[in-house]
């Protein structure tokens, strides 16, 4: 667990200037307070197969300081999401694994008076992957599946991010 908080004086951010396009601005005093909380566990399974955890989650607090008579003071820098959590599974051996990833990010304003925002998002990905090992080389197979539910979300606004698509991936191995 991490406890963190920053002053910076003279902080670049990236704004919209327009749909299209994005500029650099000085914001004179941003203050940021937050935390991160991490765990991994691993855990032998039957035939040689193991299980991995892994969590982190981050609460974050960046806001602007610089001039108390401008609707920006105190309001939350731009894209910075109030908290996120990542959370992946893993199970599986030499020959065979399957995992799962869950992303959560939250509120993250679009505006720099804090009137508008992206409402939270949870976006989840799995995948299978068989293989074979041998002295000369190495074969497997994966698939893997990204927004499984086909979540419709902007990590940006006006820049939607893919639907749900799967992948799939051939590797050749030689010794």
């Amino acid at each position: 667990i991490t406890r963190f908080g920053s002053a910076v004086r003279d902080q670049i951010v990236w704004r919209p200037a327009t749909d299209t396009v994005w500029r650099p601005v000085n914001v004179g005093r941003v203050l940021t307070d937050g935390w991160e909380a991490s765990l991994g566990v691993r855990a032998p399974l039957a035939l040689g197969a193991s299980a991995r955890l892994d969590a982190v989650a981050t609460r974050t607090d960046a806001r602007d300081q610089s001039d108390p008579a401008s609707a920006t003071y105190d309001q939350p820098l731009l894209y910075v999401p109030d908290r996120q959590l990542k959370v992946a599974l893993s199970v599986g051996g030499r020959r065979f694994s399957a995992d799962g990833e869950l992303v959560h990010t939250g509120r993250r304003y679009t505006t720099a008076d804090g009137s508008a925002w992206l409402a939270p998002t949870t976006v989840l990905a799995a995948g299978v992957r068989v293989g074979e090992a041998r002295a000369d080389g190495a074969v497997s197979l994966a698939v893997r599946v990204e927004n499984l539910t086909d979540l419709r979300y902007e990590v940006v606004r006006g820049y939607p991010m893919p639907p749900r698509h799967v992948s799939f991936r051939l590797s050749l191995t030689t010794r």
